[in-house]
């Protein structure tokens, strides 16, 4: 074995016998102050802090016996960067395999951290949540699973504790000058620590992120970053999707590129309306809130706050309406009537949601009256929140139907067009009455936008649901409320997103996004005509055609008023 070079490397701190002493001097002072402090939580809390004792003396035991475990019953002695080390504490005295020691310290960090989760929910219990039987239910079940990976998860790593007498010397080689300072025996955990690293961070992001949530959920500042974080992620999406539509959509979808540009205007102006001009801080099941983004900052009236965000919202479900009926136009419909009665019935939809919530603006009651019955009927809601409140209206059963009634009546009609347009578009496959590449890249086209407004109708279902159901059954907790609307914020940008990888001509322009411009070239390839069987040899310049040889193939390319499917 080669002799390291122990120059600089015999200090004192380099030594165990200075970790042992650190930690026993560690544990004289620990232990008095951890006996004083258990002390005054049993027997000094005063009763107005009955409801969270146990739970600060369960913080307190876990985090105790961690410390006397690190000082005076383990005192590890680490080599890291290795997954090893040694036992300097009473345990090895007695006996007791190392393997079994590291596995009591990650126990007992583990149940120290979800002691500090469950004082945290108790809190959170207590202050922000309504009492309901689904949340008792539900907090029962999370902390059932926790207590059990806490203890459990790290038993399958004690199996894998390599041989020592292979282990050892691997460690001395990566570790030179290790000897120069310490001669006593070394355990080896493992020598490869990437699984158990990566397990033991996976945890521990669950944890604190529960831990994280329960904390900062209910309260203002938070909810207020998190709509600012949202604005700053999706302008720049929204404003590169809507430069991809005006000036990357191709001709083959210019009958539609106007719809689309106008469901991704009031998608992404909704969107930014409600992360950065409005940002709501909803009170449900009262009709209450309050706002905290710019609006409020110069000055514009609640009220009126509250209906740019409803018409917003009637324009977004409009803009999808209107999309659909311009494909059912354009692929189904064929009756004058229609053609007439179309435009009628859009304008008519049009007025609607531009008017119908403003009857409501001079419902709104007194608010020196309202916010304190609010303040009464959510009794916890002083505990996290002391901003003022705007209530829209102290019965809110007139304002849901309407708006529910309106909504239904527009989604069914949504449904009806997509119907009828796809069965019109089976139909004229079986007629033939277009040819089979259009009606392909139609049906294509069709699917692709159905979908694209599928994805985010499914996203804000639930948090829909759950606001009917906070309404319905009078269920408070603000930390729902903010999610729900945490989620509806952010449903233009899943449209945008859907939209952008669901279209394959935006798909290609963000994948191809930054490469470096294509050199010009021409290729012979074999075609057939769509009008008969006869083969042809064509040139194509692939610049102009915008693709690359690999991606044309199996496309349409349209020439002279021919239609040919590239094949090779």
């Amino acid at each position: 074995m080669t002799i390291p070079n122990c120059s600089g490397e015999t200090s004192y701190f380099n030594s165990s016998d200075f970790m042992a002493l650190a930690f026993h001097v560690m544990t004289a002072i620990e232990i008095p102050v951890h006996a004083f402090v258990f002390y005054v939580i049993v027997y000094k809390t005063p009763a107005r802090m009955v409801n969270v004792k146990w739970y600060m003396f369960n913080v307190h035991f876990w985090s105790a016996m961690l410390d006397v475990s690190f000082t005076f019953l383990v005192t590890p002695y680490f080599i890291f960067p290795a997954t090893a080390g040694y036992s300097l504490g009473v345990f090895i005295w007695i006996g007791f395999d190392p393997v079994y020691q590291v596995t009591v310290l990650v126990i007992e960090i583990g149940m120290t951290i979800i002691s500090i989760l469950v004082l945290f929910e108790n809190r959170y219990t207590a202050l922000a949540s309504s009492r309901e039987v689904f949340w008792k239910r539900f907090r029962k079940g999370s902390f059932v699973i926790l207590y059990i990976v806490a203890w459990t998860y790290f038993i399958p790593f004690i199996f894998q504790v390599p041989d020592p007498n292979l282990a050892v010397p691997i460690v001395l080689n990566e570790l030179p000058t290790i000897r120069c300072f310490y001669t006593g025996p070394i355990f080896v955990f493992t020598l490869d620590s990437t699984v158990v690293a990566r397990v033991t961070m996976l945890k521990l992001i669950v944890e604190f992120s529960y831990l994280g949530i329960l904390v900062y959920m209910t309260f203002q500042k938070f909810f207020e970053f998190s709509f600012h974080c949202l604005t700053f992620l999706e302008v720049p999406i929204h404003m590169f999707v809507g430069y991809l539509i005006l000036f990357r959509t191709p001709k083959r979808m210019g009958t539609v590129k106007w719809y689309m540009f106008n469901v991704h205007f009031w998608s992404a102006l909704l969107d930014v309306t409600l992360s950065l001009l409005v940002i709501p801080y909803m009170l449900f099941p009262a009709a209450a809130g309050y706002a905290l983004g710019l609006f409020t900052m110069i000055g514009m009236d609640l009220a009126l706050q509250t209906t740019v965000v409803v018409i917003e919202i009637g324009m977004t479900v409009l803009s999808i309406l209107v999309l659909f009926e311009n494909r059912y136009t354009f692929l189904a419909a064929s009756s004058n009537f229609w053609i007439r009665a179309r435009r009628i019935f859009i304008g008519f939809c049009y007025v609607v949601a531009c008017t119908y919530f403003i009857p409501f603006n001079f419902m709104v009651p007194d608010q020196s009256l309202a916010g304190p019955s609010v303040i009464q009927r959510l009794r916890t809601l002083r505990c996290f929140y002391s901003g003022p409140i705007f209530v829209l209206t102290q019965d809110a059963t007139v304002v849901a139907w309407t708006t529910a009634v309106k909504l239904l009546a527009e989604f069914t009609f949504i449904i009806a067009l997509v119907i009828l347009t796809f069965l019109n578009i089976v139909k004229k496959n079986k007629v033939a009455s277009l040819s089979k590449n259009t009606m392909a890249l139609q049906k294509k086209f069709f699917v692709s936008i159905t979908i694209q407004t599928a994805i985010p109708i499914a996203v804000i279902i639930i948090p829909l649901v759950y606001c009917a159901y906070s309404l319905a059954y009078e269920f408070y907790s603000q930390a729902m409320n903010n999610i729900c609307f945490l989620i509806i914020s952010s449903h233009g940008l899943v449209s945008t997103i859907a939209m952008l990888l669901i279209h394959e001509p935006y798909r290609n322009v963000l994948f191809r996004w930054g490469k470096a411009e294509r050199q010009s070239r021409t290729m012979s390839i074999s075609i057939a005509r769509s009008f008969n069987d006869r083969n042809s040899t064509m040139q194509i310049d692939f610049t102009k055609c915008a693709c690359s040889a690999l991606n044309i193939i199996g496309q349409c390319v349209e020439r002279n008023g021919y239609v040919y499917t590239i094949l090779q």
